[in-house]
């Protein structure tokens, strides 16, 4: 996961991936290395990829805000709306502390514009 990130940084994409699939082939439930998959799938873009391994990782973290904004980005580019809205609303529901306020607030808006009939 560290070579990985150090990766991410630096903004080796596919270098990246490789690194966490291959964190992953040794420790399968490492739920922090299946979210920066997903981040690193999001930036080559490959979005379907992305929601796989963040839907993996909430497989082990079922309430991990990170993981729920990824699926719902991902979501978000691959134009299923319907899914990103619901995983915005999980996000919201979570209410983390250690969550910035302003992205409470640009998922909050974003879950308005798209319940409007």
């Amino acid at each position: 996961n560290s070579l990985g990130s150090a990766e991410f940084e630096t903004h080796h994409y596919e270098d990246a991936v490789i690194a966490y699939r291959e964190a992953l082939r040794i420790k399968p439930d490492f739920g922090e290395a299946w979210i920066n998959l997903g981040a690193a799938l999001s930036h080559i873009p490959r979005h379907r990829e992305a929601v796989t391994a963040y839907q993996r990782a909430l497989q082990i973290y079922p309430n991990d805000p990170d993981a729920w904004l990824g699926v719902g980005m991902s979501y978000h580019e691959l134009a299923e709306r319907e899914r990103a809205v619901r995983a915005y609303e999980k996000l919201v529901t979570l209410k983390r502390e250690d969550h910035a306020k302003v992205l409470y607030e640009e998922v909050k808006a974003y879950l308005d514009t798209y319940r409007a009939p």
